[in-house]
């Protein structure tokens, strides 16, 4: 079981949970900067921790070579603006990893507008990953 999408998207702290204990019934407290505790397999025992460092990790993958400049997702997050001598957008602040594959960090408070334009991708050249690498757009 992977955490729900409301503890991935903040940082929380799991208390209290003896080491022995099977009980599926966890409680979180929010913290800020702190570890996230995310409970894998529906046991406190199986709860890691992920050391963020204070860092969002949110990021989304863009792939310039499928895009087809019809540039949907310039009007829902500002870190896309179009590049029309090239017909295709280009995503802000981002590095190249491979051939015309872009990679950056979604900032938290932008997370709803990285998602946004990876759906209205219609070649869906946009991917967004969660903090914990989980495909979550397309």
């Amino acid at each position: 079981m992977v955490a729900p999408a409301c503890l991935r998207s903040k940082r929380f702290v799991l208390r209290s949970i003896p080491p022995d204990s099977n009980s599926s019934t966890v409680v979180f407290h929010q913290e800020a900067l702190s570890p996230v505790q995310t409970l894998r397999n529906g046991t406190a025992n199986e709860a890691s921790t992920l050391l963020l460092n204070g860092e969002h990790t949110m990021h989304v993958e863009f792939d310039r070579g499928t895009c087809t400049g019809i540039f949907n997702c310039v009007h829902e997050w500002e870190k896309f603006i179009e590049d029309r001598d090239a017909g295709k957008a280009t995503l802000v602040g981002s590095d190249e990893t491979e051939s015309k594959l872009y990679v950056r960090d979604v900032p938290e408070d932008e997370e709803f507008d990285g998602e946004m334009a990876a759906r209205v991708c219609p070649v869906d050249a946009i991917t967004i990953y969660s903090d914990e690498g989980e495909q979550l757009v397309p």
